[in-house]
């Protein structure tokens, strides 16, 4: 299936990018002390909004991508310079067209007169963009290190207080990562897994989940429920389509892996909801944890998720909230029991199929025997 695109998300992020800059513009024009005010505004959404888009990877994404791959030196100098060109650019591109505006409608504000002084970046603009860029390049250095909710979370003291909140958790692990381990040597095997944990990525922020922690070779990924049942269908079908969108895309990278590595990985994925607490914990190292009966048991059904040899795994709770994505179908594993819970828990194995569109409204419908993954050619891979 191929990618889905949100226009009206991208152009509402474009706009931001485009609002913030502006914002820039008007502080510099605070601090500079410019007239008219429209002028530095005008630039800095111009040039402010495309130094924003950069360091999203909406503008240039393969080098921003390859930039945010690089030890944090490279990462901050890198973007750095390219900054400073489009800034460079920008500030010449929108001089032209005041220079035009200029020579049809007079002088739109007092200088010397001289060509250049519209399109040559000035000094005091190029000082200022590049202290705002190296602020923001370090801002979205750590934003990438812990992850954008959790930087958010952080900085506006969201969890400091304990808060009990709804989420659906998103659990992936490396299928035979210790095996793996063992064949490529720690540094190769470490290259291994941050490629397999970066590459499941890009499918996370498309369907707006936050990659909460990652716990060796498993990432913690979850949706918040904020409101009502049709807000909770919304993020457990973003959840579910996720984990099959991480799956896809470590299909199409699977070459790359075999000529690096000469091995493809395989993950599985484990899906719970339920309530937990949220808090901030620690002093010289602050976290956001998740306590509570929900995240305990989504990590035991990854467990038993491995002794059913299923690569998506998801329990009553989920499937509960809402119904299944187009082109998904389940199939009831039955009720178990897991380690340090009295009652048994029922789960269901998930399969995407080419063709086949689930029944609204109809949570687990069943498949053929012998599951999709052989008979139908899903995505994933077939259980043994």
């Amino acid at each position: 299936m191929g990618r889905k695109t949100n226009t009206p998300r991208q152009c509402a992020f474009g706009l931001s990018y485009m609002l913030a800059g502006a914002l820039f513009g008007l502080a510099f024009a605070w601090i500079d002390g410019e007239e008219p005010i429209f002028v530095p505004v005008i630039y800095g959404t111009v040039i402010g909004g495309a130094m924003i888009a950069f360091a999203r990877g909406a503008l240039f994404p393969r080098l921003s991508a390859w930039l945010r791959r690089q030890a944090a030196p490279v990462y901050i100098l890198g973007t750095m310079a390219v900054w400073t060109v489009l800034a460079m650019v920008g500030y010449a591109v929108v001089g032209l067209g005041f220079q035009m505006y200029e020579r049809a409608n007079g002088s739109i504000m007092d200088h010397q007169g001289m060509a250049g002084d519209w399109i040559v970046l000035r000094a005091d603009v190029l000082v200022f963009a590049i202290a705002a860029s190296g602020l923001l390049g370090l801002m979205a250095r750590v934003r990438d290190l812990i992850g954008t909710q959790v930087f958010l979370s952080l900085l506006l003291g969201r969890y400091h207080r304990p808060t009990r909140e709804e989420r659906v958790f998103l659990l992936v692990d490396v299928v035979g990562w210790t095996g793996t381990a063992e064949r490529l040597g720690e540094i190769a095997a470490t290259d291994y897994l941050a490629r397999v944990l970066y590459t499941i990525g890009a499918p996370v922020r498309h369907n707006r989940g936050t990659i909460d922690r990652y716990v060796g070779d498993q990432a913690i990924i979850s949706w918040k429920i904020v409101c009502g049942d049709d807000h909770a269908r919304r993020q457990t079908d973003r959840a579910i389509t996720c984990a099959f969108d991480i799956l896809e895309r470590l299909d199409r990278t699977a070459p790359d892996f075999l000529r690096r590595f000469g091995e493809a990985p395989r993950v599985r994925a484990v899906l719970h909801a339920g309530p937990v607490v949220v808090a901030e914990l620690g002093d010289a190292k602050h976290e956001i944890a998740f306590i509570g009966d929900t995240i305990n048991t989504a990590a035991r059904l990854e467990a038993l998720a491995k002794s059913l040899k299923e690569p998506v795994l998801a329990s009553d709770a989920v499937l509960g909230l809402a119904p299944l994505p187009d082109g998904v179908v389940a199939k009831s594993l039955g009720s178990h029991s897991l380690r340090g819970r009295a009652e048994v828990i029922g789960v269901h194995g998930l399969h995407r199929v080419a063709g086949l569109r689930a029944a609204a409204g109809d949570p687990a419908q069943p498949v053929p025997a012998g599951g999709p993954a052989t008979a139908l050619g899903a995505t994933g891979y077939p259980a043994p």
